[in-house]
């Protein structure tokens, strides 16, 4: 009876086996299965159009091979862990993510429709223009609301004099070089009081608050 020894039995020999690594884990498995269905979603628009074929085929091969990379020893990265390594798988997916949308962003969904003959649009015949007269109509000039704060009186020199001042002279047509300095003086104060008492502000130039640009004053004059 002969024994050979160091041979193994053929079964056992022809077996396939099959590489397992720390990166092929349970979680791994559903991120990648994961990123299959997104896939699908993102080239089914684009299945009937032959420019897209290219494209498809670069999307599905290369998410392939960023997978079998985490199959092989090391995840196929070496001594830099499985970390790493699943870091690297979900950012490859991505920028191949991003290359496929990229290549056919500018392309129509669905089938590709053959463009159709044009024909010649028929003109219909212009009709007679009938020029109808158009009445003048006036437009009706609204004065813009002032805004000036309240607050100045005699004495004071600030720009809200000056546009208390323009005001006074366009209402009471007086020469804006004579009124608008900017300087609150005795002139300015006379028109305000005027201004006051035809508003019925005030009675007379001796009532409290005559010649004063108060807050009823303001009120009254910027249209408030």
């Amino acid at each position: 009876m002969f024994m050979v020894f160091g041979v193994l039995p053929l079964a056992a020999s022809a077996a396939t086996v099959v590489p397992v690594t720390k990166c092929v884990t349970a979680a791994t498995r559903a991120s990648r299965a994961g990123y299959q269905v997104r896939l699908e979603k993102d080239i089914t628009p684009y299945l009937q159009n032959a420019k897209a074929a290219s494209a498809i085929k670069k999307y599905r091969d290369n998410l392939d091979i960023a997978w079998e990379a985490m199959e092989e020893p090391y995840c196929g990265f070496g001594s830099y862990g499985p970390k790493s390594a699943i870091h690297s798988y979900s950012k490859n997916v991505e920028r191949e993510r991003g290359t496929f949308v990229a290549a056919v962003k500018s392309l129509s969904k669905g089938a590709v429709v053959a463009a159709t003959a044009t024909s010649t649009p028929v003109v219909p015949p212009v009709a007679p223009v009938v020029v109808k007269k158009i009445e003048r109509v006036v437009p009706v000039v609204v004065a813009p609301k002032v805004s000036i704060p309240s607050g100045l009186r005699r004495g004071m020199r600030s720009e809200g004099v000056k546009a208390l001042q323009k005001y006074l002279a366009s209402h009471y047509k007086v020469s804006a070089d004579d009124l608008v300095t900017g300087y609150f003086g005795p002139t300015t104060e006379k028109y305000l009081v005027k201004f006051q008492i035809e508003k019925e502000i005030i009675t007379n130039a001796s009532t409290s608050g005559a010649g004063l640009f108060g807050p009823k004053t303001a009120r009254v004059l910027n249209g408030n």
